[in-house]
């Protein structure tokens, strides 16, 4: 299951915990802050030496910088505080059945077990706002394992944001940008007979942004910039045999579901539809070239 995939499934269960929860207007309020720079399981890091807890309103706070391998929970509201910075190594998804803010950073790696860009879903069962920067992760370099198969490369890690009952503002200082996937490996014959295909480029982190399955407001000035669609990776070479495939470039995805979604002249960002799923593709990666018998050329997508 590739890096989008993953993503979405996890944001189908965010969303079904947000509308599951009944009158979240009524949940208990039990402050959870950062007290200090750390990882976010050292209970050290939190306000009366604890993990937040579901139902909390979570805040990591200005001037501090928390570090997170992978965590997926339910909060009250969360927020990230100018000045602060939230730093995933492995995937963040947080439900938070009350308001999202991130006024500060959060940035995603490379995850070292599959090579894949970490991705981040964040779901307010409010509102959801950004006036920082979210960024998550570059794909890693492909390792194949058969010389002849490129194989299919990683992709960079993807961006959700959603929310259940409310709108999605972005103030003209946030920055949303996605991660690059990584180049398909080349592949080379061992033989004169041999079928020689180079690996398929590794997908672009898809951005989605949905403001109450699209009858809620989406607000996004036109600031060029202010998105950023990671690149789908280059297909790579086939090298030598008796028929040679060059891999396909990996796609680059975007997505926008809600009301007033503006257009921009950003060439990167050129149709935005108004009440309507508006895909646009951006930036796909080329083809690889083949250079086998039939002298056959991969394709970008």
């Amino acid at each position: 299951m590739d890096a989008a995939a993953r993503l979405g499934a996890v944001v189908v269960a965010v969303a079904s915990a947000v509308v599951g929860a009944g009158d979240v207007s009524q949940a208990p309020k039990h402050d959870v802050r950062s007290v200090r720079s750390g990882r976010w399981l050292d209970l050290a890091t939190w306000s009366n030496h604890r993990l937040p807890r579901a139902h909390e309103d979570v805040a990591i706070a200005a001037g501090h910088h928390v570090d997170v391998d992978t965590w997926i929970g339910t909060v009250g509201s969360f927020v990230v505080e100018k000045d602060a910075t939230l730093v995933v190594d492995g995937g963040l998804a947080i439900t938070a059945l009350r308001d999202v803010r991130i006024d500060g950073e959060i940035e995603t790696r490379t995850r070292p077990s599959d090579g894949y860009g970490a991705s981040i879903a964040l779901c307010a069962g409010g509102d959801l706002s950004v006036s920082g920067s979210i960024r998550t992760g570059d794909a890693g370099p492909h390792v194949k394992r058969d010389p002849a198969e490129g194989g299919l490369a990683p992709g960079g890690g993807a961006l959700e944001l959603r929310t259940i009952a409310g709108s999605v503002t972005l103030t003209e200082t946030a920055r949303l940008a996605t991660g690059d996937g990584a180049d398909g490996a080349d592949a080379r014959a061992d033989s004169e007979d041999a079928v020689v295909r180079g690996g398929n480029g590794g997908s672009a982190g898809q951005l989605f942004v949905s403001a109450a399955g699209g009858s809620g407001e989406v607000s996004i000035p036109a600031v060029v910039g202010i998105l950023s669609v990671g690149r789908g990776g280059n297909g790579g070479g086939a090298f030598g045999g008796s028929y040679g495939e060059g891999g396909a470039g990996g796609d680059s995805m975007a997505y926008f579901l809600g009301r007033n979604v503006p257009s921009f002249g950003d060439p990167g960002f050129v149709k935005w539809i108004s009440d309507r799923l508006a895909p646009n593709r951006r930036g796909g990666g080329s083809g690889g070239s083949a250079a086998g018998g039939p002298k056959l050329r991969g394709h970008g997508r």
